[in-house]
């Protein structure tokens, strides 16, 4: 009752833009802030094509001014236990980027090749950010007596508590040999070098989980060191066009979808042998650039004419490409569309 007016019972209550449930979690809140994010990159994405920006983190900017911050707001409430669920809009984004789409586009794949820390790094940040706010308010302030009162809850013996934010916030800093206690002395003695060295330790903690996944994927077994480290491929801070930074991607990632342009594409799961000449092989992209009898006048001497790698290797082919051997390999995909095309 509140001046003598029933409340009324309801099951979910946006506040501060942000949807508070009945059950206490945030999952459809998560949902609904990626859904939104992804209709704003897809309203903005022609815009941002035509703007022909010369280096990938030209688009990260707008990624993390814009869209991110969005995403973000108010999460070190709402957002520590859907860090999964709010990663969908950085790898959408990415995927657009790079145009590659799935069956083929691990999420990993595109944070390693784009250099891009997960939303998990943000999440620890805005984390400890907002701790340390509480931590600097005076001890009558709200905040402040709510974080002693959670303290103290969670020294004492509760038998089957439900997980409050203090002991989510501690989970989170635990995966990472940290502490709240831990982190309130770094607070105390205002060591900006040891908050420096723990998020330097979360980010290498988790970029070696994603070349971990890597590792363990059936379908990127190849993708180890020295093919990726924890520096990302030099095509990604490169100016060339991005149609040539989209086809390395694609090569990388050994797509079976490649576009080309507009209206060009290379679908290689369409087909079990080349639709273009009479060899028995299988149809991938070794026997396109190496094998292919069409292309055979349009070949000059190349790495992907005599390759180093085998056909089941021959994605090593793609570790270390020049803006030169691209466009050699962007030219003969592209007569074989264009062959396809005319012939079928």
């Amino acid at each position: 009752m509140i001046n003598q007016n029933k409340l009324e019972v309801v099951k979910s209550y946006r506040y501060l833009g942000v949807n508070f449930c009945t059950t206490g979690k945030f999952h459809n809140s998560a949902k609904e802030a990626v859904n939104k994010c992804k209709q704003k990159i897809d309203a903005m994405w022609p815009m941002l094509s035509k703007a022909n920006l010369p280096k990938f983190k030209n688009y990260f900017v707008y990624l993390d001014s814009v869209i991110i911050s969005k995403l973000m707001y108010a999460s070190q409430i709402w957002g520590t236990e859907n860090a999964d669920i709010l990663e969908m809009t950085q790898t959408h984004f990415l995927r657009k980027l790079l145009n590659i789409y799935p069956p083929r586009a691990a999420n990993f794949f595109l944070r390693l090749e784009m250099g891009r820390q997960p939303i998990h790094y943000r999440l620890m940040y805005s984390n400890i950010k907002f701790h340390y706010k509480i931590y600097n308010m005076q001890n009558t302030r709200l905040p402040k007596i709510l974080m002693h009162e959670l303290d103290q809850y969670n020294k004492a013996d509760h038998g089957g508590q439900k997980q409050n934010w203090l002991q989510t916030y501690n989970a989170l800093l635990s995966k990472y040999g940290s502490s709240v206690e831990h982190i309130k002395q770094i607070f105390g003695q205002k060591n900006k070098v040891a908050l420096k060295n723990f998020m330097t330790t979360v980010a290498t903690n988790l970029t070696n989980h994603d070349m971990k996944l890597a590792m363990e994927s059936n379908s990127y077994k190849y993708y180890v060191n020295p093919f990726i480290t924890h520096n990302p491929p030099s095509y990604g801070s490169a100016t060339w066009p991005i149609h040539l930074r989209r086809l390395n991607a694609a090569l990388r990632n050994q797509s079976q979808k490649i576009y080309l342009g507009k209206n060009k594409k290379i679908q290689l799961y369409k087909f079990e042998t080349c639709p273009l000449c009479n060899s028995r092989e299988k149809y991938s992209l070794y026997h396109i650039l190496t094998q292919c009898e069409m292309l055979k006048p349009y070949r000059v001497q190349s790495a992907c004419q005599s390759p180093c790698y085998p056909i089941d290797q021959y994605v090593q082919t793609f570790s270390y490409l020049s803006q030169n051997q691209l466009k050699y390999i962007y030219n003969l995909l592209f007569l074989h569309v264009s062959q396809m095309e005319l012939t079928m």
